[in-house]
């Protein structure tokens, strides 16, 4: 997992890291400090440690109801979707879990400065 400060106002495909020049890599603690994301790690072989792992993070953090979104380079509207997950959100509390592959998770921290992290399988 990576973590960095991205542009601002990153234009063109989103799917790119969009680094700021010079890149900017932020440790897992700095996370929780500049913008009070917890990240954990969770063993994605072991089912049942799994459950238990999401339902006490949920309780701890006080987060109800849950998405599954699946998206691969084959899905017919690819670029609506991508599109409906880059537009802005409110800042409520969530928890994500990547199942398969990897994503970047766009947060902001301050007014107008954001951190992408590159998730991975499990985190």
């Amino acid at each position: 997992m990576q973590i960095w400060e991205m542009e601002s106002f990153p234009c063109g495909d989103l799917r790119l890291p969009h680094h700021i020049f010079p890149p900017k890599f932020i440790q897992q603690t700095q996370l929780t400090e500049l913008a009070g994301v917890h990240l954990y790690k969770v063993d994605m072989d072991d089912t049942m440690a799994m459950k238990k792992r999401l339902t006490r993070v949920r309780e701890q953090w006080n987060v109800s109801g849950a998405d599954v979104v699946t998206l691969n380079k084959d899905l017919v509207d690819l670029e609506l979707k991508l599109s409906e997950m880059t537009e802005p959100t409110e800042s409520d509390d969530c928890v994500c879990l990547v199942l398969e592959g990897e994503m970047y998770y766009d947060i902001e921290f301050d007014d107008e400065k954001w951190l992408r992290i590159h998730l991975q399988r499990g985190i």
